[in-house]
């Protein structure tokens, strides 16, 4: 058999028994007839989500053009490729997506650099697969306008090329780095 406790405390007041609390399985229960009114009152909540954008935690996949044959395919040919980035931003965030000209720029025209023997090999990088739109950093020129439309990562393609014909360049590795800034 089970049994359930029931306490109750009373406040004489003269002539009146007034319950102040009750215990009811475990529960404490204050009597309403010590309160003498009630009021209420309302709070404000808010909460500002700020245009934001970062690189933190997505992918940048290189541009590795590989072997670019100047006095062969490449001598009438450009030599093609892609690499990418993901950037996220706070859902509606519009932003601006620039590439500068890279370490080893001369003139606006980018270039990778041989390291042993200090030639150069011209490069430029598109935001089209037909290679008709520069992705450089001038704001409003040649920048990349992007609206977030969801907070997840988003992949953005650069779309490279090695002009044909470069065959003053000498047989080595050549390389170069481009800095990705976003704008919000």
């Amino acid at each position: 058999m089970k049994t359930t406790t029931f306490k109750s405390a009373v406040l004489f007041l003269g002539a009146m028994m007034l319950p102040i609390s009750t215990s009811f399985m475990g529960v404490d229960v204050v009597s309403d007839a010590l309160a003498a009114g009630n009021d209420t009152a309302q709070i404000n909540v808010s909460a500002n989500i700020p245009a934001k954008c970062n690189f933190t935690g997505g992918t940048i996949a290189p541009i590795a053009f590989g072997e670019y044959d100047p006095v062969g395919t490449n001598a009438s040919t450009p030599l093609d490729q892609t690499g990418d980035f993901q950037v996220r931003c706070n859902k509606n965030t519009n932003a601006t997506l620039a590439l500068d000209d890279g370490l080893n720029a001369s003139g606006g025209v980018r270039r990778m650099n041989d390291s042993v023997s200090g030639d150069f090999l011209n490069y430029a990088l598109f935001q089209d697969a037909g290679r008709s739109i520069a992705w450089g950093s001038s704001i409003g020129v040649d920048t990349k306008a992007y609206v977030a439309t969801t907070s997840s990562f988003s992949t953005q393609t650069i779309y490279g090329r090695i002009p044909a014909g470069q065959d003053a360049a000498a047989v080595g590795s050549y390389v170069d780095t481009v800095t990705i800034t976003v704008s919000f």
